[in-house]
């Protein structure tokens, strides 16, 4: 019984009042810290329309490769890049969002501008308390790599309202981190919804019209003349010239913290709210039944609630897609979408050849170049 008690003493630990305190602060500044980026895909790990697009530009408008991440243009600009998930990044990431001018531009009419864009849900944001007297800051940091230096605008928009600021790219083909802080907004309220809120601008070219004003380093009314005031990048003004950014987070607060790092699968579910890629390529597509002797009917489930009911797409081609229905395979070219819901749509499609109605019916695609997407995006 003794001994008992003296291992009770021996194995019995104890700790200090500071110990404690330590601890119990370390623990509520982790809570504290988790799910603190309001961005998603800032660390460039999700690409699920593709991984590199020529020919981007002159024009053109979208979004190509990293999910979220928005190319737009305006005015009648004659350069062309290729944008890529590039897996040159800095240590601790595994991707960057990659802009390499193809084709130059050698001077900016008044009208021209590109910038990348990223546009978030106002349900997402009202933490930032804007619009009301207790508007808080945020605080933006990335790392980013460009062939050209000088100063780049970065912008935020919201409501006809907007801030901006500028950074320095210091030296040529060089990963730098950069961290802005941003006042919080006492004017206009978000809207609590799953529309268009608010928008992160990165400028990286801009003519006059977009520099012939005053920075709005405070919120203000939105103005096109203020946006990229002070800008000198110009990723169109010659074939060498690239841009690429990664490690991009928008957090409470006017300190910078470690970037947040989600593991992939948590990063694609979140990004398959807005976009989401049933198949691409060969591969299966839906279940099935025979309606008609020519007319089909499946449905497919999304992995994840859509924003809003998305908009189906399906890349077409002839003799694309196959549906395997009473041992034969009758080609099918058009796909139709209807009912569709933010969980769900039907899938219709008339083949080309007669099966017998009542069969149940498998689809697939025929093509490499087949697919079938949908897209919810803000």
């Amino acid at each position: 019984m003794s001994t008992s008690r003296t291992r009770e003493k021996a194995d019995k630990v104890t700790f200090t009042q500071t110990e404690v305190t330590s601890a119990i602060t370390a623990g509520d500044t982790a809570a504290r810290a988790g799910r603190k980026n309001l961005i998603i895909n800032g660390g460039m790990q999700v690409a699920q329309r593709a991984t590199s697009v020529t020919g981007v530009g002159n024009g053109g408008n979208g979004f190509s490769t990293c999910d979220r991440w928005e190319y737009v243009e305006s005015g009648t600009t004659g350069s062309v890049f290729t944008l890529t998930q590039s897996t040159d990044a800095p240590s601790g990431f595994g991707n960057s969002m990659k802009f390499d001018c193809t084709t130059a531009e050698s001077t900016l009419a008044a009208n021209e501008q590109l910038r990348l864009r990223y546009k978030f849900e106002g349900q997402d944001l009202q933490q930032l308390k804007k619009g009301t007297s207790e508007a808080e800051s945020f605080t933006l940091s990335f790392w980013v790599k460009s062939h050209t230096t000088g100063a780049a605008a970065v912008c935020f928009y919201a409501a006809n309202r907007q801030i901006s600021a500028l950074y320095t790219i210091n030296s040529s083909a060089t990963w730098e981190k950069k961290t802005i802080t941003f006042s919080g907004d006492s004017t206009t309220a978000i809207p609590n919804d799953a529309n268009d809120g608010f928008q992160l601008w990165f400028q990286l070219f801009a003519g006059s019209n977009n520099t012939s004003g005053t920075l709005p380093t405070s919120w203000t009314t939105y103005n096109e003349n203020n946006n990229a005031v002070g800008q000198v990048l110009n990723i169109a003004s010659s074939t060498d010239n690239y841009f690429q950014v990664t490690g991009v987070q928008l957090e409470l607060g006017s300190v910078a913290t470690d970037f947040e790092h989600r593991s992939y699968g948590e990063e694609l579910a979140l990004c398959q709210r807005y976009f989401y890629q049933h198949i691409k390529g060969a591969g299966f597509i839906s279940l099935a039944m025979m309606y008609g002797a020519t007319e089909s009917y499946g449905y497919i489930d999304f992995p994840v609630t859509m924003r809003v009911p998305p908009t189906g797409s399906a890349v077409s081609g002839t003799n694309y897609y196959v549906c395997y229905t009473g041992g034969s395979g009758p080609n099918f070219n058009g796909i139709t979408f209807s009912d569709t819901t933010t969980n769900t749509t039907r899938v219709q499609v008339e083949l080309n050849t007669s099966a017998t109605a009542g069969n149940a019916a498998m689809y697939q695609t025929g093509n490499a170049n087949a697919g079938v997407s949908f897209d919810a995006e803000l």
